[in-house]
Order: C-alpha cells, then sequence, then structure tokens
C-alpha cells in the first residue's frame, strides 16, 4: 500500500510540474457490487448488506494519469442477497478523491468524506441497526483500465475494487442513546470515465487567468 501511494505521488509531481502538461474535465460513473455491515459490539449479531449501487466522480484529470474530483457513492442493501429491487439499509459516501493511472494500466486512488447509513428496514429483524448514522469516512481502490483514450475528448473504461471504512454516530431511536459504530465495507465497480486534455498547458491557463485579473 505504502509503495503505491509512493507511486502515485511521484507520478502526480512528475505530472504537475512538467512544461506542457495539460489538464481536462473528468467525468467517471458506473455500477458497482458492494457489501457492507457494522462491527459487532458485545455479543451482537450484525448482518452483512449487499446491493447494487452507483458510484459518480466529476473533477479535473491532469495528463490523464493525475485525478481529482468529487465523488459520490450509493448503495441499497440487502439482506443477504443483493436484489434491484427494494432495500434493508443504505449506504451513502459523500467527499473527494484522488487517483493516479499507473503504468496506462494499473489504477490506485484514495478517498474520504461523510458517511452515512440509514435503516430502511426498522421492524422485523432484530439484528438489524436501526436509525440513521454519519460520520468520517476513507477508502482506497485499485483497478485496471480496459482500453486508452487516444484523442481529446475520448473515454475509457475501469474495472475497481474497493474499501471503505467509516466511523459514524447515530441513535436507532428517537430518544435511544448516542452510539458509535464503526462499518466495514468492500466492492466491484465498472466505470466508464471520461477526461479530455483540454486545449492548452493547464499551467499557462492557469498563469493566464491570473495576470488578466491584475489588469
Amino acid at each position: 500500500m505504502r509503495r503505491l501511494i509512493a507511486l502515485a505521488v511521484l507520478g502526480a509531481c512528475q505530472i504537475l510540474f512538467t512544461p506542457g502538461a495539460q489538464a481536462g474535465f473528468l467525468f467517471q460513473a458506473g455500477p458497482t457490487w458492494r457489501f457492507f455491515s457494522f462491527s459487532p459490539q458485545a455479543e451482537e449479531d450484525t448482518p452483512n448488506y449487499e446491493g447494487y449501487g452507483l458510484e459518480l466522480a466529476t473533477g479535473y484529470s491532469f495528463g490523464r494519469i493525475f485525478d481529482v474530483a468529487f465523488l459520490a457513492q450509493y448503495t441499497p442493501g440487502d439482506l443477504g442477497a443483493a436484489s434491484l429491487s427494494g432495500e434493508d439499509a443504505s449506504l451513502v459516501l459523500l467527499g473527494g478523491q484522488v487517483g493516479a493511472t499507473l503504468w496506462k494500466q494499473g489504477y490506485f486512488g484514495v478517498y474520504g468524506g461523510t458517511g452515512y447509513y440509514n435503516a430502511v428496514t426498522r421492524s422485523g429483524h432484530d439484528e438489524i441497526v436501526k436509525g440513521n448514522f454519519n460520520g468520517p469516512a476513507i477508502g482506497a481502490t485499485v483497478g485496471a483500465v480496459l482500453g486508452q483514450p487516444k484523442g481529446k475528448h475520448e473515454s475509457s473504461v475501469r474495472i475497481q475494487v474497493y474499501t471503505e471504512r467509516a466511523w459514524v454516530t447515530g441513535r436507532q431511536t428517537a430518544d435511544g442513546e448516542i452510539e458509535k459504530r464503526t462499518i466495514s465495507s468492500f466492492g466491484v465497480g465498472f466505470l466508464w470515465v471520461y477526461n479530455s486534455l483540454g486545449g492548452s498547458a493547464w499551467e499557462s491557463t492557469v498563469m493566464g487567468s491570473f495576470l488578466d485579473s491584475l489588469n
């Protein structure tokens, strides 16, 4: 993990400080499969939730190597096997991410923000953690790039594997005690990625805007 982070940082520095490096608009979206669960407390038996969800991200890509984006993940979870209808609980992560494409085929990213858990099913299942919880969340992802965009406005596809953890607080009932809980999740995604190179070097554009503001 440390080696991957070091390579991502090194690649980012090379892109950010290389003359002529171009930045372009980044957008990625696609379906995900994820399972998540609370860490049990004492003798508690907490279930696993599985669900088919969605990931959206938008931001900038520098040289199609280093990405910075706002991120949204949504997973409707079902007890037991995932289904396309209904949900017993949902898991949402809103925040930001940075990522790097390594050797044109591999991808590594880290992200963080706020995680939200909502128990949709509030009765009939004693083992379900009820109520609404939220708190800081972090995650990491590795993936493989399928196909390489060659023009300025082309797209590619990535297969990604995710792992996340959230430290949340909330109440299971309106008058219940505040609880501190931990949620762990693991998932796989199939993302369509669009990142244009733009029409000019990004640092020239930024510098030009700065100079224009002085006039």
